[in-house]
């Protein structure tokens, strides 16, 4: 695991758990505490090679006090997972090929991740392989 990388991103994402009430000015509620911990888990769980997929700014905190967390390649293809209290919403388009809807999910630590997820990210890793290639 890289710990380095795993630990900037969760790092990052313990800062947006101290966002208070209001944070942007418009009302939104801070970040709910079950949702920063099924984030970090996620970032630990997924296998490194898919790490460079996403930093920082590619992390968002949400209005309504949920996360959402983007995987991207060089060529505007995404990967981007919305954290939920109950469940979890994700939408990928990869080589322009788009679901067409979120898709909800169900991502813990006693669920897992869902393969439909990781086939996702495998996708975004071979295309940015075939781009730098």
């Amino acid at each position: 695991m890289d710990l380095n990388i795993v630990k900037t991103l969760t790092d990052y994402i313990e800062e947006l758990g101290q966002l208070t009430e209001n944070w942007d000015g418009y009302g939104a509620i801070p970040i709910y505490p079950r949702i920063i911990e099924k984030a970090q888990w996620f970032l630990s769980a997924i296998p490194d090679k898919y790490l460079h997929l996403t930093n920082v700014g590619k992390i968002a905190p949400n209005t309504n006090g949920t996360l959402t967390i983007d995987f991207e390649d060089n060529n505007n293809s995404i990967l981007s997972i919305s954290f939920g209290l109950e469940y979890e919403n994700f939408y990928h388009d990869i080589d322009d090929v788009p679901i067409d809807e979120s898709e909800v999910i169900d991502m813990n630590p006693d669920t897992g991740i869902p393969q439909r997820i990781i086939d996702s990210l495998e996708n975004l890793q071979n295309k940015k392989q075939m781009v730098a290639a």
